[in-house]
């Protein structure tokens, strides 16, 4: 309102305005008037706040627990009396409050997503980690442990296992067997343990469900083991024969030497031993190292000087007494005879050590008494060569 009460609403700009009035005395009166326009504030911001938290207006005022977006307006005024309209838009940042299970072997350990580790692990663990995302606002994580068991292993025999020989191990199914040294000792997966060679190794089973490994030291295997080996000086002689046995083993505890002559047996490591019969022996060494054991052998051949004897007559009367004509000796290892009468007539042969003439025809007819004669090739088991030719006589 002017000073003439001129009324102007809606002023939008700057105006100037002449009022035309009478002073007090009668004259005339004018009043210029510069109106000036002070302009009113309306501004717009977005803020925002984690879900269930707070916010104070410009207006000062405040609101709690704050979980969807909220449009509020803050009527001020500025310091030359306008107003001043604040439009505020509070947005929402998420938090997080998760859960989470996961699972491991007895005994072992885990790390949570704080950082923060725990070992030896026996039961369930229940876990917060409180963290914050990267707009600052809350990320809870719930982490449950569960804990699975470790298999249980047994083993036959005390986990000893010589080379080449086997042993068993449970459980025979559910899961997979290996060897922490394949180079000792190898499994399948039906729990047969098989010794290689000598030293130890772990067997650990892994549960197929869990994934979870055996302790290794229940499944501990020690493979022992020794190999025998003997040489004999001479293998073979005429008897009285010495023979000198030496001792190529590898290192045992205890040594059993038999000579398969039916005389004692002996420990030591090695030793002479005299065959005083004739005939084949095994000789068999079995060295031992309180674990396994292993056995040698050699053959021993005891022979003696052969001889020859032919008789000049026989009387095959049925009697039982002097009733074939053969080759008696000694460690003959063949016989070769021919037979013939005066006329130069074969009566018989044979070609083996056993061989005899019973006085008969090859028709099987008794050859009558009379004078006969031998062709005989023989060779002994010393090497020795016989060839004899004569005469005999056959009396009835």
């Amino acid at each position: 309102t002017f000073p003439d009460g001129t009324l102007i609403n809606n002023i939008i700009s700057d105006t100037v305005y002449v009022s035309s009035l009478i002073a007090s005395t009668g004259c005339d009166s004018i009043v210029t008037t510069n109106l000036t326009i002070n302009s009113t504030i309306l501004s717009q911001e977005t803020v925002s706040v984690c879900s269930g938290g707070s916010y104070t207006f410009p207006d000062g005022s405040t609101q709690n627990n704050i979980t969807v977006q909220v449009v509020y307006n803050s009527n001020l005024t500025t310091t030359l009396g306008c107003d001043s309209i604040i439009e505020t838009t509070v947005s929402i940042n998420p938090t997080y409050n998760i859960q989470e299970t996961v699972s491991i072997c007895s005994g072992g350990s885990y790390t949570f997503p704080d950082g923060t580790t725990q070992t030896n692990i026996i039961a369930q663990v229940i876990y917060t980690s409180n963290l914050t995302t990267n707009l600052g606002c809350d990320s809870i994580i719930e982490t449950t442990v569960n804990v699975n068991p470790i298999p249980t292993v047994t083993v036959t025999s005390g986990g000893v296992v010589c080379i080449g020989s086997a042993i068993n191990f449970t459980p025979t199914s559910g899961g997979t067997w290996t060897s922490s040294n394949p180079a000792v000792a190898v499994i399948d997966n039906s729990g047969l343990v098989t010794g290689v060679s000598i030293g130890t190794a772990n067997m650990i089973f892994t549960d197929a469900a869990t994934g979870c490994p055996s302790n290794p030291a229940d499944g501990l295997v020690i493979v022992g083991g020794v190999t025998a080996s003997i040489t004999a000086t001479p293998t073979s002689g005429f008897m009285p024969l010495d023979v000198v046995f030496n001792n190529g083993s590898t290192t045992g505890v205890t040594y059993t030497w038999d000579f398969g002559d039916g005389t004692a047996t002996s420990n030591q490591f090695e030793l002479n031993h005299t065959y005083t019969n004739l005939g084949n022996y095994l000789a068999t060494l079995i060295v031992s190292d309180g674990l396994c054991y292993d056995t040698a052998s050699v053959t021993i051949e005891v022979i003696g000087q052969s001889t020859i004897l032919i008789p000049n007559v026989f009387t095959p009367n049925g009697d039982g007494s002097n009733d074939v004509f053969t080759v008696d000796g000694e460690n003959l290892e063949s016989v070769e005879a021919e037979i013939f009468n005066r006329w130069g007539q074969k009566m018989y042969e044979w070609k083996h050590v056993k061989g005899y003439w019973d006085g008969r025809t090859q028709s099987g007819l008794e050859a009558p008494d009379g004078t006969y004669f031998y062709i005989i090739s023989a060779k002994g088991f010393d090497g020795e060569e016989y060839f004899k030719k004569g005469g005999f006589s056959l009396i009835r």
